[in-house]
């Protein structure tokens, strides 16, 4: 009877220590927590459209896998819920992912570029063409010191156009797009979708000859030897340690949503989606910006070589905008 009681014993302790190690294990099907995750409205948010619309839609293999995805307006409001562990996965712009690493002290890593360059020169007055038509311009720039302001500035210091003056009287993408398509303003650096709103409301206020002058995309490929980069996904590094499954799960959902947002075939379809999602509040603005955006998905040693790059030269202009530091290798999430 002792032996018995003995290996009894022995199993009991054996079956703890098993248990205690699939627990453990990341990859374990028992140990998937469903996602909570954030997204920006705007061309940041815009790929994970279709993925939104799934995840309200629910299902057995949604709730498996998702607890939530919400829309967010405010990049500040979403990094704060991302560094309290009420969101795990987010979508951000490309320097306030590398912000983010250096204020949580490596508590993030990112897992994807979703948008590549976005800005656009506007101009009404018919008299910018290129770039060396800026010179003795003013043009209007809002959110001074942040990502489109370094870029702007990068490409025209590398294309040596002088004189050029940059004014800040408009402080939020709003009121200078408003700014823009009531004329009040002649030239200015905006983004999708505000390019396509300042157009459509110009045209709907008689200004006809609002154009896109300059790609800063363009541009940018011109002076530098990788893309622009500027929107990303980022997850907590407990989510990466501890629910890996759900996030590779996730960068396969998030890629599938992606590819059919950017089909041609589902322009229609996707600027619904968009719409539907709360990314962008009309279907016909999401449309007509969709071949604007840049959008794509693109992870592993491809993303770290291309965001690299990019940050590099924003830490170059001023390191307050990636937050101090350059991010370390471990900023980048690569599958295993």
């Amino acid at each position: 009877m002792k032996k018995l009681v003995s290996l009894l014993l022995v199993i009991v302790a054996l079956l703890t220590v098993l248990t205690a190690c699939a627990q453990k294990d990341p990859t374990s099907e028992n140990q998937i927590t469903p996602l909570k995750i954030g997204v920006l409205s705007g061309t940041t948010g815009m790929g994970a459209a279709k993925l939104v619309n799934d995840i309200k839609a629910g299902g057995e293999e949604i709730s498996k896998y998702y607890a939530s995805i919400d829309t967010y307006t405010d990049p500040s409001t979403l990094l704060s819920d991302i560094i309290s562990g009420k969101v795990d996965i987010a979508a951000l712009p490309t320097n306030a992912a590398a912000t983010l690493f250096n204020k949580s002290k490596g508590n993030a890593q990112v897992v994807a570029i979703n948008t590549l360059g976005v800005l656009y020169v506007l101009d009404s007055s018919g008299s910018v063409k290129s770039l060396s038509d800026l010179s003795g311009k003013t043009v209007y720039v809002a959110t001074p010191g942040q990502t489109p302001e370094y870029i702007f500035k990068h490409i025209i210091e590398k294309n040596n156009i002088e004189n050029v003056t940059i004014s800040y009287d408009y402080t939020d993408l709003d009121s200078l797009t408003s700014a823009v398509a009531t004329g009040a303003v002649e030239i200015a650096l905006l983004p999708e979708p505000k390019v396509t709103i300042a157009q459509t409301t110009a045209a709907n206020n008689g200004i006809a000859n609002l154009a896109v002058a300059i790609d800063l995309t363009e541009e940018w490929s011109k002076v530098e030897d990788t893309v622009l980069t500027q929107g990303c996904v980022v997850a907590r590094k407990e989510t990466v340690d501890n629910n890996n499954a759900a996030l590779e799960k996730f960068l396969a959902d998030y890629e599938a949503s992606i590819s059919y947002i950017t089909d041609k075939n589902n322009i229609d379809a996707a600027a619904d989606a968009i719409a539907a999602s709360g990314i962008i509040p009309k279907a016909p603005i999401a449309k007509k910006a969709l071949p604007k955006c840049n959008i794509t998905f693109i992870a592993g040693e491809e993303m770290k070589a291309a965001l690299s790059s990019f940050l590099k030269v924003l830490y170059d202009m001023d390191k307050t905008a990636v937050g101090g530091n350059l991010p370390t290798d471990d900023f980048y999430y690569i599958s295993k």
